[in-house]
């Protein structure tokens, strides 16, 4: 006797059978729930003890977390939430995404919105509460090649490695002085600013007394002030320096970390000097920032946002934008060919 399934129910299980592989991919696809970054949030060196709130009996993130007069948000495009699951002295973010967007408020009138690019791995992050709108962008290694020994770390309960990935400073200023409206940061995982053995000199005069450093070092006037400064060699292949400019206040190298990360080329006959990073927003999207020496301080001028059609595709299209005390003013849009 042969029985024989309805054909309903074959294409019931073929339509299971594709619903699966679909989640599969999307899942593989995704940065794992493995993957988190951990928070501290201070106010003027105070502790915001947002880890305290979480119930270690539930497991469900928490969106929005308050703790007295503060109060954090993930509003995110892809929302992951907060968690504490194992009483840390930190709560953290899972990361499902590249992209992340938190909001702090504070007494419920003052608010932090900081964008975060490229976060990866188990990262940390300590955020000074401060007004206004900020973006840290992580160079991740896809990006940016590590040395794995100096890179800065820090010891979070059963985790093996975390980066730590704080800016220097939450605030740039421009050439005037004034605060930047919408700052921009970089944070390069290679380690502390204060990790070599660089002499953190001393003059006793305004002219700046030149260090005997062992490597390839180049002395010149790199932020263009009539001050001698010099620039350090730390990856010859990528051909990567470190910047340290000379302070006439207080009469010290001093590292110049934006300047540290960008590509500079310098125009000796007009005396100027630009610099320029570009980096991946997403899988598509490229971003070129470019900043110029204006009265012996970088300040970002204008911005390139360019997108590939799809995945593989060979035609771009790019937005150029100026930048005016930090703000982004459309200037024009080039599509690229097909």
């Amino acid at each position: 006797m042969r029985f024989f399934l309805p054909s309903i129910f074959v294409h019931y299980k073929q339509m299971l059978l594709l619903l699966v592989l679909s989640m599969f991919q999307q899942l593989s696809a995704q940065p794992t729930g493995h993957q988190k970054l951990y928070l501290q949030i201070t106010d003027q060196g105070q502790v915001i003890h947002f880890e305290e709130k979480f119930n270690l009996r539930k497991i469900k993130p928490l969106f929005t977390v308050k703790c007295g007069h503060y109060q954090i948000s993930d509003i995110s495009d892809q929302l992951s939430g907060f968690a504490n699951f194992s009483r840390s002295q930190y709560f953290h973010k899972s990361l499902y995404a590249k992209y992340h967007r938190l909001l702090i408020v504070k007494n419920k009138k003052d608010s932090m919105v900081v964008d975060i690019v490229n976060l990866f791995d188990v990262s940390f992050l300590h955020v000074p509460f401060k007004k206004g709108k900020f973006k840290l962008i992580v160079l991740d290694r896809k990006l940016y090649e590590w040395d794995l020994k100096v890179s800065p770390t820090r010891t979070i309960g059963v985790e093996q490695i975390v980066y730590d990935v704080t800016p220097v400073d939450w605030m740039l200023q421009d050439s005037s002085g004034k605060m930047m409206k919408y700052s921009h940061y970089l944070s390069f995982l290679e380690g502390s600013e204060n990790k070599s053995n660089l002499p953190r000199l001393k003059a006793e005069n305004p002219a700046p007394v030149l260090p005997k450093i062992p490597g390839k070092v180049e002395y010149r006037d790199f932020n263009l002030d009539s001050l001698m400064d010099y620039r350090l060699l730390v990856d010859s292949d990528q051909n990567k320096w470190d910047y340290y400019i000379f302070n006439a206040s207080t009469k010290y190298f001093e590292k110049d970390s934006l300047m540290s990360c960008l590509n500079m080329q310098y125009n000796r006959a007009l005396n100027t000097g630009i610099g320029y990073i570009s980096y991946r927003t997403d899988e598509l999207t490229t971003q070129t920032d470019v900043y110029e020496l204006r009265n012996g301080h970088l300040v970002w001028t204008s911005c390139s946002i360019c997108v590939n059609a799809f995945r593989f595709s060979e035609r771009i299209d790019c937005t150029f934008y100026d930048v005016i005390d930090g703000v982004l003013i459309f200037n024009k849009f080039i599509r690229g060919p097909e």
